[in-house]
């Protein structure tokens, strides 16, 4: 008697696990061509901390006037095809920037799977982006050159 409540308690509880609901993801591909727009038009801030490249939306639109921020894995990239790239139903940024307001970090995280397509010298490359918890600015980065050598004047 006592196995038989047992066995009727465990799979009482694989029930009410399977009983769950599961979050339902959606997928959400973006054409990211920072190459072919003009600089002053740039919407997007590249940063590269290598593995892990940034990319900051230059919208204060979160709390406090915070900027999204997603990142992506480089050394994860896969290459597509033209004729996948044709296939796929893109999202703007301002369809981008309105669902990350709209919904918490931990959030958008359950709920939406978010790609990068960006187009190189032989194709497409897709690459699966996160949202960064912390929103990113801009870091500043300085050129440090050496001076240009002067040619003293001959007499």
């Amino acid at each position: 008697m006592k196995k038989f409540l047992l066995f009727c308690l465990i799979n009482l509880c694989f029930i009410v696990a399977k009983a769950q609901p599961s979050i339902k993801k959606d997928t959400l591909y973006y054409l990211l061509d920072i190459e072919k727009t003009p600089l002053n038009d740039r919407m997007i801030t590249v940063e590269r901390e290598p593995p892990y490249v940034h990319y900051i939306i230059n919208c204060p639109c979160l709390k406090n006037g915070n900027k999204p921020s997603l990142r992506e894995n480089e050394t994860r990239r896969s290459i597509i095809s033209a004729a996948d790239v044709s296939k796929i139903k893109f999202i703007t940024l301002s369809d981008i920037i309105d669902k990350i307001k709209a919904e918490a970090y931990e959030r958008f995280q359950q709920t939406h799977v978010f790609f990068l397509i960006a187009p190189t010298k032989d194709g497409y490359t897709q690459n699966r982006a996160f949202l960064d918890e912390e929103p990113r600015e801009p870091a500043i980065h300085y050129d440090i050159r050496p001076a240009p050598k002067v040619k003293k004047p001959t007499r």
